[in-house]
This record gives structure tokens, C-alpha cells and sequence, in this order.
């Protein structure tokens, strides 16, 4: 049946590969009041922000509930009209993106909707790319914004 007995050292190992790892993700934002261009910028600032997560109303039933430190280390917004964008996020594995841009009833901070003063909430969400970290001169964060550098001179 392919199952297996194995160390309890393998979870161990697990969990720190795990924590070596970055994702990036597309969501479709709406908000409930209209957003600038120029207000999406404080979101297009965002570099190595460390974000607190209680766990998610949304999985309470089936993970501890217990605040975690997390990661979002580049975004890119991409203007659709005033109260929708797209956000593309760089993160730490593990981050809760939905609760990242809705605030989860504030169990996440700082949150999209704190950042730009308005109530967010995200439509659809997709991951885009898995990212190994393994220290090398490889920087994942510069890829990142390499590859979404130039959505505004793409996107009138």
C-alpha cells in the first residue's frame, strides 16, 4: 500500500523544509469603498512584513489555536477599476492569504484592509509558483519583483 513506518525525526525534518520554502500567490481583491493607483502603492511597498495569525475561524475545527508569526515579503497590485485589484504576494509558507487580505475578523494584523484603511475581501485566489530557500545567492524576494516590475506599464 506504499505506507511506512518512519523517525519521529522525519516530522522534524519536515517541518523545517517546510519553513524553507516560499509561495507566491494571485488573489482577486474587492473592496467595499474605492482604492487609488495611488493608495495601491502602500501595498506595492510591502518588504519582509511579518504578519501575526491567530489560526483561521475557517480551520479552528481541525488546527491548534495559537497566534503564528508569518511572512509576506513582496507584493504587486495590479489596478482593475476602483474597488478591484489583483494582489500578487510573495510569502512564507504556511501564511494564510485569504485571512492575510479580509483580516479574519482581525485575527490577522496587519491585514490589506489595514494597510489601505478599507475593508478587503479577496474573490478567488491562486498559487502561482513554490520557491526552495536554500540560502544560496538565489534571491527569491528580487525574482519576485523582477517578474512584477512592470505590471503598470502593462496595465493602463
Amino acid at each position: 500500500s506504499g505506507l511506512q513506518m518512519v523517525e519521529m525525526s522525519y516530522f522534524s525534518q519536515l517541518k523545517i523544509d517546510s519553513e524553507n520554502k516560499k509561495k507566491s500567490y494571485c488573489c482577486v481583491v474587492k473592496m467595499d469603498e474605492p482604492v487609488s493607483r495611488e493608495e495601491l502603492k502602500k501595498l506595492d511597498a510591502i518588504e519582509d512584513l511579518e504578519i501575526l495569525q491567530k489560526t483561521p475561524i475557517r480551520v479552528l475545527h481541525r488546527r491548534t489555536l495559537m497566534t503564528r508569526e508569518k511572512m509576506i515579503h513582496a507584493a504587486r497590485t495590479e489596478y482593475i477599476n476602483p474597488k478591484w485589484f489583483y494582489l500578487h504576494l510573495l510569502s512564507s509558507a504556511g501564511a494564510y492569504i485569504k485571512e492575510f487580505v479580509h483580516s479574519d475578523l482581525g485575527r490577522t494584523s496587519p491585514n490589506v484592509g489595514e494597510i489601505l484603511g478599507k475593508r478587503a475581501d479577496i474573490m478567488q485566489l491562486d498559487v502561482t509558483d513554490l520557491y526552495e530557500d536554500d540560502g544560496t545567492d538565489d534571491d527569491t524576494n528580487e525574482k519576485f519583483r523582477q517578474v512584477y516590475a512592470d505590471y503598470r506599464n502593462i496595465i493602463p
